[in-house]
Formats: structure tokens, C-alpha cells, sequence
């Protein structure tokens, strides 16, 4: 019985044109590169599901960063150009900034959907934003 020790690098090119490399050593029983290959496309799926995911907005910041043109990041968003507006809309400040006072007092006789359109922030945004709010009324044990 042979046990053969490979070392694979994988590189994955993600859909925001970033790119991501893994390297893996696998120990196999047979000299087979075809196992090989597969048990590395295994891990790197498993290592890619274990990363942080991305909001579409947060691609869209960096794909803006990267200065590429708008219509090249609605194709690779795969988002419609009202939604590209609204997202570069908030990215360049345009917008009325959200106070979590202003947040509790709007709450009382808006919902949580008709404020974010109000004031015009990304859906994954605001549920930062409502994650913030959460934590911060949490009572403090000390």
C-alpha cells in the first residue's frame, strides 16, 4: 500500500472579480490525481462556505473603489439601474444620516421599512444598522 502526500493550490475567482487562493495537503492512498483534484475542490467549497459573505452593496463599494464604470457593475451586480443609484445615492452621503434617536422616535408610527426608504439606505445597511440598535438597547449588567 503506497500513501501519497499531495500539496494542491486552488485559486477561486469570485463574482466581484476578486480573487482567493487556497492551499491544501492531502494524503491519498492511491497515486489517482482525478481523487486528488476532487477531495481539493471539496475542501476549497468548505472553505469558501466557512468565509464571509459579502452584501451586495459591500461589492458594490469596492467594485466603485476599483473605479469601475457604473454599467459594468450593474452586470456584474446583476442589480437594475435604480438600485445603482440608490446604492451610489448612499455611498457618496447623499442621503439623510439615520441617528438611532431619530431611528426610536420614527418607530413609533412608521415601520422599519417605510424608515429605510425615508431615508434611502441599502436593505443590508439597515439591517446593520438595526443590529446596532439592537445591541445598544440591551440592558448593561456590570
Amino acid at each position: 500500500m503506497i500513501v501519497c502526500e499531495w500539496l494542491v493550490e486552488t485559486i477561486v475567482c469570485k463574482s466581484d472579480y476578486s480573487y482567493c487562493g487556497y492551499s491544501f495537503t492531502i494524503e491519498t492512498i492511491s497515486n489517482s490525481k482525478k481523487v486528488v483534484f476532487d477531495i481539493a475542490k471539496l475542501k476549497t467549497k468548505e472553505e469558501l462556505k466557512k468565509s464571509y459573505r459579502l452584501s451586495k452593496y459591500q461589492r458594490f463599494v469596492r467594485l466603485k473603489e476599483s473605479n469601475r464604470p457604473r454599467k459594468a457593475i450593474s452586470n456584474i451586480l446583476n442589480i437594475p439601474f435604480w438600485k445603482l443609484r440608490e446604492y451610489e445615492e448612499y455611498y457618496n452621503g447623499n442621503t439623510k444620516p439615520l441617528t438611532i434617536k431619530s431611528y426610536f422616535h420614527l418607530q413609533k408610527f412608521l415601520t422599519d421599512e417605510q424608515i429605510r426608504r425615508r431615508y434611502k439606505i441599502p436593505r443590508c445597511e439597515f439591517n446593520q444598522f438595526l443590529k446596532t440598535v439592537h445591541f445598544c438597547s440591551l440592558p448593561k449588567f456590570g
